[in-house]
């Protein structure tokens, strides 16, 4: 079974050995002191990376861990749509209540709570914010109200950070390095102040952040974004080379379905044919639709994929 479903990049042997050199070392101290706002070598090599001030820089265990301050703290929460399910069940479960607007509706939501984002490279349709939606967003940042950008796809983005003065910006190292990592952070002047509650109960250990520091810096990192953008690019480009489509492709990218083809019908279908997607239902989606996740994949495995989808006759090319 080839999985276009998001699976992470397989780490690359150069990326294996500079982990073993960082997990080999004793820093006794580490752990007895809890840092909730993080390790420090870490929040200043995340600043240097993303040209962020690392004062304002707070580790948490990824996105998800940070939305539970946000459901606490403003308790209603405006959600693009589409968006990456996961934290929208973690802003209801935490008892938010989340009302999901489109990008294009986003100048009529309401000012009172917190308002999400995702950019750029959007799950599940590669959409970045454009230049009017990110002034508009400012303006509401600069009047007061909450606005939250997750960016757990900046490592794909040549723009880098998106022009965003006041919104608080979350990353994660789950996109580059798998799940199993459990670090993510938040940018923000107020973040932390507000979530020490959560962080306290949340946020890997000190050793754990360390280790992720010494291999930050050790280049470790950047060998493995290197090798997810790379591999999302050229299996990007491979599958439309195949399948022209007129969105955005890496690092994933929405299929629609023809009109009368459930989800269910197409995954079906294409599982027998050995591959794996995802749902538009985990994304919210308005129409039936799967994506496409490439960082987990070769450029073959794409062009598979995208021979495979043109023979079924499930999806809308237009």
């Amino acid at each position: 079974m080839i999985d276009f479903s998001g699976t992470a990049p397989r780490w690359t042997e150069e990326a294996r050995r500079l982990w073993e050199d960082c997990v080999s070392f004793r820093e006794e101290s580490l752990w007895a002191v809890p840092m909730p706002q993080g390790d420090e070598l870490l929040r200043e090599w995340i600043g240097a990376r993303f040209g962020l001030d690392p004062r304002f820089i707070t580790i948490t265990a990824g996105v998800r861990a940070a939305a539970l301050t946000y459901a606490r703290v403003h308790g209603v929460v405006h959600v693009e749509r589409p968006t990456f399910g996961g934290v929208v069940r973690v802003l209801e479960f935490a008892g938010a209540r989340v009302e999901r607007h489109s990008w294009e509706a986003l100048p009529s939501v309401p000012r009172s709570g917190a308002l999400w984002v995702t950019s750029p490279a959007r799950n599940p349709d590669g959409a970045t914010l454009d230049a009017a939606l990110c002034e508009e967003l400012g303006r509401r940042a600069a009047e007061g109200q909450r606005v939250v950008v997750n960016g757990a796809y900046l490592w794909f983005a040549p723009g880098g950070v998106p022009d965003l003065a006041g919104a608080d910006l979350l990353g994660s190292f789950h996109k580059i390095g798998g799940h199993g990592c459990r670090l993510g952070w938040v940018y923000s002047t107020s973040y932390f102040g507000e979530a020490v509650a959560e962080l306290l109960g949340t946020t890997p250990s000190p050793v754990w952040q360390r280790c992720w520091a010494r291999f930050a810096a050790k280049g470790g990192l950047d060998v493995l974004a290197e090798h997810a953008v790379t591999t999302a690019r050229e299996s990007a480009a491979a599958f439309l080379a195949e399948v022209p489509y007129r969105w955005p492709a890496a690092p994933h990218m929405l299929l629609p379905l023809v009109s009368g083809v459930g989800e269910e019908h197409a995954l079906a279908r294409l599982e027998r044919l050995g591959f794996r997607l995802a749902p538009g239902r985990d994304f919210d989606c308005d129409v039936p639709a799967l994506r496409v996740s490439f960082p987990g994949a070769s450029p073959d495995d794409a062009v598979r994929l995208a021979r495979a989808i043109t023979g079924t006759g499930l999806f809308d090319r237009n």
